[in-house]
């Protein structure tokens, strides 16, 4: 049997005040991209009813034999569009090809500090795009450009496709997962860093709800 796991993750507390990322003027292309609405510093975003994007949630343990071939046919993108890694939080499969691509009229770098897959650095004109492939697990790895300093993003490595990333609703939602036991994390950067937040949960069929509350 297969069944489900989705829900909600809110912050507790104090509300953090909003942060804008500090693009300065140094490339038009970067300030012009954000003239009418200045981008958020995505470390501090919390909704006004309290829910947290940019969490990402997976199965972290899993019944012995919990592994899984790598897709080859998902396609996954990153782009550094308006200055900024899109997404911001991001899971990929060990063994999968996934991409970078600059989607800006200016020159970015893909700067990737990885503690067990290597470190990469390769530059990036306008529409370039390049591909990694992991081959093992590992969880936040920060991407950067050093080009321009406030642009970052995380990514994780897992031998298994269960797991999401909360949407601007804080929702998040793992389908098809076996029936079984495991052990559920919810990572967030600021208020979930290191091995994140984890309960136990038991998948029987049918669907599940688990929420999290993450604080400072």
């Amino acid at each position: 049997h297969k069944g489900a796991i989705s829900g909600t993750i809110k912050f507790t507390g104090d509300k953090p005040e909003a942060r804008t990322l500090q693009m300065g003027t140094s490339d038009p292309i970067c300030a012009g991209a954000h003239a009418d609405t200045p981008a958020l510093d995505e470390r501090f975003i919390v909704n006004d009813d309290m829910t947290l994007p940019n969490v990402f949630v997976y199965i972290k343990k899993g019944p012995a034999g919990f592994d899984f071939a790598a897709p080859t046919d998902r396609n996954f993108t990153v782009s550094q569009k308006g200055c900024l890694y899109i997404p911001h939080v991001f899971g990929v499969m060990k063994g999968e090809e996934f991409s970078v691509q600059n989607d800006d009229a200016t020159l970015h770098n893909v700067k990737i500090t990885s503690k067990r897959n290597g470190t990469h650095n390769k530059s990036q004109t306008e529409g370039k795009s390049d591909s990694w492939t992991f081959d093992k697990k590992e969880t936040a790895i920060p991407f950067a450009c050093d080009v321009h300093k406030w642009m970052g993003a995380w990514a994780f490595v897992l031998d298994h496709p269960f797991f999401a990333v909360t949407g601007t609703d804080g929702k998040f939602s793992l389908a098809g997962v076996p029936d079984g036991e495991y052990e559920l994390v919810a990572w967030h950067e600021t208020f979930a860093s290191g091995k994140g937040k984890s309960v136990n949960v038991t998948v029987a069929g049918g669907a599940i709800v688990q929420d999290f509350e993450l604080s400072k």
